[in-house]
């Protein structure tokens, strides 16, 4: 494959997609969930792994007829928004956990600033540089996996899996719509795709595959240790780092919070460029100082507000539904524009 400047390579969206779905794993609790944290969330993430493939067609249609809606200037901004608010959901949660954590709950605004600046940066620096970074933060996150795995594979008690159904049909129905909506990554494909050398198609599957797989022995691996602790636990895989040995090391906590800070950096970074790509002002440098004030905003929001402890259900849905399919469908139909992403799309 010849090297574009400016593009990345198949495996580079890959990797970056793959970073922003299994973060969702750091945040999940049983608070969030509204339900036990048990062996029934294999099935509810199956559920949504399917569902999120199945309403990431239209997208895939549109980009496949040479079409984006990011070429109309108010489908842009309306995206814009978007990545405000997707970027500052996960830096909010962060931005709780560290701040409560170094006994600073008071100034996690402080903490969100600092975050976003460096992701401000690392966006002005454009995709190739947010996807180098992204390729080590998934072999950090990859191997942090493998880790916590292996060193708690004989703490694992298989009486911690029954009864193997916790939470009633409607509960784990509720999950499942709640990993669907926490998935963003669809949304990115109008702004990716450009800037892919290569199918898109393929490592989009592949990293719904790849990120479910890592996300069920993740989920799997926390029951199978904390059992019915994992329900009551604020962050359950922070616990699970905690009670983790490795040789004379009683306490690995601080691995988690590394791989978070990584992680969130990345996601912060790449929804950042993403949403300066939507601005278009004409000057790279002040798209990012947009996105970095919106997503800053949005934060504030958040945090304000309430909304992570305080789910909208119904508005989740209605706004994953009309990002990642009303809006690309309604474009694919009536737009005529065309460009050369169907060509990358074919190749």
């Amino acid at each position: 494959m010849k090297y574009k400047q400016g593009m990345v390579a198949p495996i580079n969206l890959f990797f970056m997609l793959f970073i922003s779905r299994t973060l969702v794993v750091f945040t999940v609790s049983s608070s969030l969930l509204g339900g036990s944290y048990s062996a029934d969330l294999v099935i509810s993430l199956c559920i949504a792994a399917v569902a999120v493939l199945l309403l990431s067609v239209p997208i895939f249609i549109m980009l496949a007829q040479g079409k984006n809606l990011l070429e109309n200037r108010f489908f842009s901004y309306l995206y814009a928004l978007y990545f405000f608010f997707a970027g500052a959901i996960g830096l909010s949660r962060f931005v709780l956990f560290s701040s409560s954590k170094l006994g600073r709950a008071e100034y996690p605004l402080l903490l969100a600033a600092v975050v976003i600046c460096a992701a401000a940066y690392a966006a002005r620096l454009g995709i190739e540089a947010i996807s180098r970074f992204g390729s080590m933060v998934f072999f950090i996150m990859f191997g942090g996996s493998v880790l916590a795995a292996i060193f708690s594979f004989n703490d694992i008690s298989s009486l911690n899996y029954f009864p193997l159904v916790q939470n009633g049909a409607e509960q784990i129905i509720g999950t499942a719509i709640f990993a669907i909506t926490s998935t963003s990554e669809v949304m990115l494909l109008p702004v990716l795709a450009p800037k892919i050398n290569g199918k898109i198609i393929l490592p989009y599957c592949l990293c719904a595959a790849a990120s479910l797989l890592s996300i069920v022995v993740t989920v799997l691996t926390v029951i199978g240790v904390l059992g019915s602790v994992a329900t009551v636990a604020a962050h359950p895989l922070g616990m699970l780092y905690q009670i983790m040995k490795f040789a004379s090391t009683e306490r690995l906590d601080s691995l988690f919070t590394a791989y978070w800070i990584f992680a969130i950096f990345f996601k912060t970074a790449l929804y950042l460029y993403a949403s300066a790509q939507c601005i278009k002002t004409g000057s790279t440098q002040r798209d990012c100082i947009i996105g970095a004030l919106g997503i800053f905003a949005a934060t504030a929001i958040i945090l304000k507000a309430g909304i992570i402890t305080r789910g909208r259900t119904l508005a989740s849905i209605i706004i994953f539904l009309l990002f990642s399919v009303a809006l690309p469908l309604l474009y694919t139909a009536f737009s005529k524009r065309k460009n050369d992403i169907e060509k990358i799309i074919s190749s």
